[in-house]
C-alpha cells in the first residue's frame, strides 16, 4: 500500500478501475488531505515534452545547401541587376537564402533513387 507523500496516511489504489486518465492513480484516504498521485504511463509523453531530435548537419549537407542557395542567388540577382552585379550582392543574397533554408534543419537524407 502506498503512503501519502503529503500526510503519510494510507492511499486508495485506483489503477485497476479508474474510469479515465484524468482520474488519479492513488488518492489519499484522508478527506481533509485529499492528495492525489498520477503515474505516467509508458506510452504517455509528458506535457511539454521536447520534439523528436532533428537530424544533424554534416559538412556535405551544408555544402550542398549552400551551393544550391548560391545558384539561386546568382540567377535571381543577375536577373534583377544585370550581368554587371557585384560579388558582394551575390554573396549577401546567398547568405540570406542559406539562413532561411537552414532554419528547418538539414534536408532529409537523399536516396540513390532521387
Amino acid at each position: 500500500m502506498m503512503q501519502c507523500p503529503k500526510c503519510s496516511g494510507d492511499m486508495y489504489d485506483n489503477r485497476a478501475d479508474k474510469p479515465s486518465p484524468k482520474h488519479p492513480d492513488y488518492k489519499c484516504k484522508d478527506k481533509d488531505c485529499g492528495h492525489a498521485v498520477w503515474l505516467k504511463s509508458k506510452d504517455e509523453k509528458p506535457k511539454g515534452a521536447p520534439a523528436a531530435p532533428r537530424a544533424r548537419w554534416t559538412a556535405l549537407t551544408l555544402m550542398e545547401v549552400y551551393a544550391a542557395c548560391l545558384k539561386v542567388a546568382i540567377k535571381t540577382v543577375r536577373a534583377q541587376l544585370g550581368d554587371e552585379v557585384a560579388n558582394a550582392d551575390i554573396l549577401a543574397a546567398t547568405a540570406t537564402l542559406f539562413i532561411a533554408a537552414s532554419k528547418d534543419g538539414p534536408p532529409p537524407p537523399r536516396t540513390d533513387d532521387a
